[in-house]
């Protein structure tokens, strides 16, 4: 019959010392004087930044658009598939699809007004 293979104490501890240092990270000495190297004096405040306007929302209030009507049509298709298609119940389904129309024309609100709408104090 074939020997059955058990290891040994010692084997033991070299196989949990391997799994540990997987896990363990080096200490560099330079991370400890890293604070000291940063100059944060030049950085504006927060409140001066949430002040002022995004750089370039150019892209982000497209694809935030985008996003909205991604999510009615997600809807509007878990509305309109046949009920045999997903493994959910007419009214689970019906509340989910509800919930995706909701939330992507609150979304399509939001980023109209956000980014598209003139500001009263601009105009």
């Amino acid at each position: 019959m074939g020997a059955t293979f058990l290891p040994t104490g010692v084997q033991r501890q070299q196989a949990a010392e391997q799994k540990a240092s997987i896990f363990t990270f080096a200490l560099y000495p330079d991370l400890l004087a890293l604070p000291h190297l940063i100059n944060m004096s030049n950085l504006p405040h927060t409140h001066e930044r949430l002040d002022r306007p995004s750089q370039s929302p150019g892209l982000i209030r497209y694809f935030t658009l985008f996003m909205a009507v991604l999510y009615m049509a997600l809807g509007i298709s878990l509305w309109l598939v046949p009920a045999g298609m997903l493994r959910l119940d007419e009214t689970a389904r019906q509340l989910l699809a509800g919930v995706f129309v909701f939330y992507g024309i609150i979304r399509f609100v939001r980023t109209y007004q956000q980014y598209f709408k003139k500001n009263r104090h601009e105009a």
